[in-house]
């Protein structure tokens, strides 16, 4: 049976306790967060969130963990969270033959459809490292903040702030700061990767790109911009509005506003306010992280996704 390969991403988590909590870190705050909402905790049930309660003319998102165990020994946390799928439902085909049956009936019968993704909690150190599978249809990291945010502000009122940060060679807050001029970028996506992009930049600067991706039912979207030119010898930067784009994107993106997913390529050329050399950054290729491999027979097994992450995960941790 085939392989399935999986990308997982690494992210740390802060909690900013509230004024009466103040004796509390990032982690203590974590453990009473998923303490409650581990199952065994609810009676077996779970505790449901919709991250779009307060969206007009949004579908629910309604997000919930059913899985969370611990290793004391490793002191980490072992997680799944599902989404309830809605919308349009999937067929199914039979092995012995191509007529399709619809799944409608089934979920009449048993439930609704839920997509799954595992994740990891490291707490061996000061603070909460997140270890996180990607899942295009599944819960995305900004889920899992948000779910845990929900927690921790709302029904435990123990944190005031929520904080995620995308691990990579150099981080977003360093990026920002430094940075000084873009010189080109390139951006590329799928046509459902734009509704990953914060409403209002995408209605700025993507609105064109959605329309020109249903009228030719483009697979991917790639774009390169250049804002220089040679003056001599010499390469000048000739606007402003890529850096501003650019810097808006990765605000966004550092305030989970925008998610990373949405790009499936993301290079910068650019000068810092240290130097006028051109440096280079690929901010999807340069995102700590790794895949595995799994058969697919084991893709319930939450045993087995964990023999394939912890030798990343060990990697990682020790590395910090």
């Amino acid at each position: 049976m085939a392989d399935i390969t999986i990308t997982f991403n690494f992210y740390s988590l802060l909690f900013k306790p509230r004024k009466q909590h103040s004796d509390l870190n990032s982690v203590e705050i974590l453990r009473k967060v998923l303490h409650y909402v581990t199952p065994v905790n609810l009676e077996n049930k779970a505790y449901l969130v919709d991250r779009y309660k307060n969206r007009e003319n949004s579908s629910p998102r309604e997000l919930f963990i059913d899985s969370v165990t611990f290793d004391h020994v490793e002191r980490r946390y072992k997680c799944r969270m599902g989404v309830i799928r809605e919308g349009k439902t999937p067929m199914l085909k039979p092995y012995d033959s191509y007529q399709l049956v619809s799944l409608d009936e089934m979920k009449k019968k048993y439930g609704d459809l839920v997509e799954v993704t595992h994740f990891y909690i490291d707490i061996s150190k000061n603070k909460p490292y997140l270890c996180c599978e990607y899942n295009f249809y599944g819960p995305r990291y900004t889920d899992i903040e948000f779910y845990l945010r929900n927690v921790a502000h709302n029904v435990l009122e123990l944190a005031k702030e929520t904080k995620l940060e995308i691990h990579l060679d150099v981080s977003l807050d360093k990026l920002l700061n430094d940075l000084k001029d873009v010189f080109s970028f390139e951006l590329k996506m799928e046509p459902s990767g734009l509704e990953l992009i914060e409403p209002n930049l995408k209605n700025h600067y993507f609105t064109g790109l959605s329309s020109f991706g249903r009228l030719l039912s483009t697979r991917a979207i790639n774009i390169k911009a250049f804002f220089d030119v040679f003056e001599g010898n010499k390469l000048v930067k000739t606007d402003n509005e890529g850096t501003s784009l650019v810097k808006k994107l990765l605000r966004s993106i550092k305030n989970q506003d925008t998610d990373m997913n949405a790009f499936k390529n993301f290079i910068l050329e650019y000068t810092t306010d240290q130097s006028d050399d051109i440096q280079y950054i690929n901010l999807i290729k340069n995102q700590k992280g790794f895949e595995i491999s799994i058969d697919k027979m084991f893709l319930n097994s939450n045993k087995r996704w964990y023999e394939l992450v912890k030798p990343e995960i060990d990697n990682f941790i020790n590395g910090l």
